[in-house]
């Protein structure tokens, strides 16, 4: 992810294209945050109740 950022910054010329692009890979950090948390809740209740 952050190399995914890391490029645009060095290969994007184009300032608010590089804002938008910029905004899409944190909002897709945050979902991928999200489905981690959620996997890791789901495998404590499988754990709990094995």
């Amino acid at each position: 992810m952050l190399q995914g950022i890391g490029s645009l910054f060095t290969n994007e010329t184009d300032f608010k294209r590089l804002l938008q692009l910029k905004e899409i890979y944190e909002q897709t950090k945050g979902v991928i945050n999200s489905c981690q948390d959620t996997a890791n809740l789901v495998k404590s209740i499988m754990l709990e109740y094995a």
